[in-house]
């Protein structure tokens, strides 16, 4: 079960990943399907990535699989 607490958005620019789904279908069917390609034309639309870049991995797992929701990844702080 997902926890409440599901990362689904970028926090810097308020984007939410699900949002994102039909740039990168229509990028797809113009022939991009490169992922850092994919990821530059996100970034240049929406910003995301530019701030604090901790939406990064997900946005790239979201490229990749097309989920847009997220168990929060652990980045070792205690």
């Amino acid at each position: 079960m997902m926890p409440a607490n599901r990362v689904d958005r970028c926090v810097c620019h308020f984007v939410m990943f699900k949002d994102m789904l039909p740039l990168i279908d229509r990028l797809r069917q113009s022939g991009v399907d490169d992922e850092h390609t994919i990821l530059d034309h996100l970034r240049t639309k929406t910003k995301c990535t530019t701030g604090c870049a901790l939406c990064e991995p997900y946005i790239r797992q979201m490229i990749r699989t097309g989920q847009t929701q997220f168990v929060p990844l652990s980045f070792g702080h205690e």
